[in-house]
């Protein structure tokens, strides 16, 4: 089995998909939110690999109104052997009924390989191209693994919560009518939020130009940890930072560890404490270097 690591930022993941339709005998996708976009943007490779008898089945999630009905009834009236269902979990069957359907993975095969794509994106134009995302890539020859995956999205698929929206119309016209409610008022809190947004970017881009100037808060600490604290070996062409630290609660019952059961519960070794210090000025040291 070969695995690979799939990212939007090289666009491999976006890559990967579109190959897969080009070898694949069967496509299914499970995805909790899916975008008309996502489709657009592989909508050459989708009917091309329909036209030579290509098998797509594919089930979104619309209880959180984030699935774009253009796209169920594109993946469910696309001509070739493409069928979409809805899942949706009526709050009327009470507990012990799964929560939310939320997953995101993508399973590509014919008669003797398998390509296997789970993680982050969602099938939105933002999940394949435009957010920051990370997936695994999981392929070989077919075997009981792949086995597990097709048999966990056949429970999916024929569970109670999932519907075909070509025989339940109604479903779909009455999602419709909520998703463009949906829309309407996201777009109302959004402009409320953008002002507190507004805020959280000003003050992490001063926090980010600051990081660039040569004298900022971590060059200062850095510079006064050096010069308080080491020394260079020329010897071995080193800088070496000397830590010392006294003995904590010494003669107490919790000697060598820092913990006040007055203040918190929280307690640590302090050689747990030095070497998380050094760890931390390894790192700033690293990213002040670079």
């Amino acid at each position: 089995m070969q695995v690979t690591l799939l990212k939007n930022s090289d666009v491999s993941f976006y890559k990967a998909i579109k190959e897969a339709l080009g070898w694949a005998e069967s496509v299914y996708i499970g995805s909790a939110y899916g975008s008309y976009g996502a489709f657009e943007l592989l909508r050459n490779s989708f009917e091309i690999f329909l036209r030579r008898n290509g098998r797509v089945r594919a089930l979104f999630d619309i209880e959180e109104f984030i699935t774009e009905k253009r796209l169920i009834e594109e993946l469910a009236t696309t001509p070739g052997d493409s069928e979409c269902k809805v899942f949706i979990k009526p709050e009327a069957l009470g507990r012990g009924v799964p929560s939310h359907y939320h997953p995101k993975f993508y399973l590509f095969h014919d008669t003797r390989s398998y390509r296997v794509i789970i993680g982050s994106s969602n099938f939105t134009l933002g999940g394949l191209k435009n957010n920051i995302e990370c997936n695994l890539s999981l392929s070989g020859k077919l075997d009981a693994r792949f086995e597990e995956f097709v048999k966990f999205f056949d429970d999916l698929w024929t569970a109670d919560f999932s519907f075909n929206v070509l025989n339940h119309s109604q479903l779909l016209d009455a999602y419709e009518k909520v998703f463009l409610t949906s829309v309407r008022q996201n777009a109302v809190k959004s402009k409320k939020l953008q002002k507190l947004r507004k805020e959280i970017e000003d003050k992490a881009f001063n926090i980010i130009q600051a990081k660039k100037d040569v004298f900022n808060p971590e060059f200062a600490y850095l510079l006064g940890l050096i010069i308080a604290n080491s020394k260079i070996d020329f010897k071995r062409k080193k800088l070496v930072i000397e830590l010392q630290r006294g003995l904590a609660n010494r003669g107490a019952k919790f000697e060598g560890y820092y913990y006040n059961p007055d203040i918190s519960d929280y307690k640590i070794s302090q050689f747990d404490a030095h070497r998380k210090d050094v760890q931390r000025i390894s790192e700033n040291l690293t990213t002040f270097f670079k």
